[in-house]
């Protein structure tokens, strides 16, 4: 009967805290509204000085540059300064061209606060890729910014006074290699045929059957512990 009841002392208490956030949630959307501006990607609009201008650079990196066909490779998108807390970049274009020449663009919006963003591809085709990464001009209106956008309330987000604008830029075109034979994420460390030494470098992990109990194992055991 005790652990009953405290079953049920919990699950009130859960079930109140639940009500109470979603009503936090409702009241914040509700005094929240979207204001009539808002961020616009591109050429800076017509009329509009803002009080700042910013200029930005574009990086990307891919790795790996050399990956087998059909590995998945890594694109990273970042450009230098971000737009800062509760701002985003809008509408990255990152144009891919195929060995054949076909082209595919993929276009999609930073993190918040950071302004980065990644993604992942399938290395379908043998030959050298070629990348290049676009950011628009991003026009930033004065006011309070919440997940991105502009708001109406008075509190919360964050709030800046002066509009800004972020000048577009565009990376060089960089390539990798996609070739027919796999390309190991970590590569193998073969077996030492001659006099070795300790401490054995961690990335050595073929080692361990050599090693011993160093570095210490720990207690966990078993097959895969190693």
């Amino acid at each position: 009967m005790q652990i009953n009841k405290t079953k049920l002392t919990a699950t009130i208490i859960i079930t109140i805290l639940m009500i109470s956030a979603f009503t936090l949630m409702l009241n914040v959307s509700v005094q929240a509204q979207l204001a009539s501006e808002q961020p616009v990607s591109g050429p800076l609009p017509t009329g509009v000085t803002p009080d700042n201008i910013v200029p930005i650079t574009a990086y990307m990196s891919i790795r790996p540059t050399v990956v087998g066909l059909n590995q998945i490779f890594l694109v990273n998108l970042f450009p230098i300064p971000a737009p800062h807390a509760n701002r985003i970049f809008k509408d990255f274009k990152i144009t891919i061209t195929k060995p054949s020449g076909q082209q595919q663009v993929v276009t999609m919006d930073s993190y918040i606060a950071d302004g980065t963003a990644w993604f992942e591809w399938i290395a379908d085709e043998i030959g050298t890729w070629t990348f290049k990464f676009d950011v628009p001009g991003q026009y930033f209106p004065a006011g309070r910014y919440v997940n991105g956008e502009i708001v109406t309330a008075t509190s919360g987000g964050s709030n800046y006074p002066e509009s800004a604008y972020y000048q577009g830029s565009s990376t060089r075109e960089m390539t990798i290699t996609v070739q027919e034979e796999i390309v190991y994420s970590w590569p193998e460390m073969q077996l030492p045929n001659d006099y070795w030494t300790r401490p054995v470098p961690y990335e050595y992990r073929e080692w361990a059957q050599i090693a011993g109990d160093f570095p210490w194992r720990g207690p966990g055991g078993g097959a895969l512990w190693d």
